[in-house]
Order: structure tokens, then C-alpha cells, then sequence
């Protein structure tokens, strides 16, 4: 199982979010919609999305016939991993970590931190 989440306007591109998940041989990817705001910096109309893709990668690996159609149950079912996979993570407490003066040193070098 692999998931890939891509943010929206990565680079200012203005593109939407996508989420894809491979599970074995079938692909689901998840597109949001442009916003009106993001529509506002194409010249021409960009390419009109699918909200939702599914392909069987055996039979069709350059992705062109979407499946999402003629097999829901699998395409909900995609869904509803992702969905648990991203209620998980927002269910990790996160702690403040404490770096030592070395570590700190490091970090500013490299440039991560001020």
C-alpha cells in the first residue's frame, strides 16, 4: 500500500490537491476542484479533473481507462482507508523536542533553523 498526498498551489501553480493510494494493482486518485480564485490565473480553462480515478494497474498501467465508475464498492472502499490512515495520524500527540547546543549549531548551518 503506498499513499501520496500532494498539496495544493505546490509552487504556485495553482493545481488542487490530489490524493492517490495504490493498493496492489488498483490505483485510486482523489482531486479537489479549482477554486473560482484559482481559475482566476489560467489564460484558458484548465483541463476538467475527475474528483475520483480508479485504475487496475495489471490490465491498464498507463492509467487511461478510470474504473471508478464500474467498480464503487472498491473505489469507497480505497476511500475509507485513506480516510483512516489521515484520522490516525491526526490522532499522534506531538511533543515539543528539546536539541542540544550541538544539534542546534547543526541545524543553523544547514540552514533550518534561525
Amino acid at each position: 500500500m503506498f499513499l501520496a498526498d500532494v498539496a495544493s498551489n505546490v509552487l504556485a501553480s495553482r493545481i488542487p490537491q490530489k490524493i492517490a493510494m495504490n493498493r496492489g494493482k488498483e490505483k485510486l486518485i482523489l482531486s479537489k476542484k479549482y477554486s473560482p480564485e484559482d481559475l482566476k490565473y489560467f489564460v484558458y480553462p484548465p483541463p476538467i479533473l475527475s474528483l475520483m480515478e480508479l485504475y487496475d494497474l495489471a490490465l491498464d498501467p498507463e492509467e487511461q481507462q478510470n474504473i471508478a465508475d464500474e467498480r464503487p464498492q472498491l473505489a469507497n472502499h480505497i476511500v475509507q482507508k485513506i480516510n483512516e490512515i489521515y484520522e490516525a495520524a491526526q490522532k499522534k500527540k506531538t511533543r515539543k523536542l528539546k536539541i542540544d547546543e550541538e544539534l542546534r549549531k547543526q541545524l543553523k548551518a544547514l540552514g533550518y533553523i534561525r
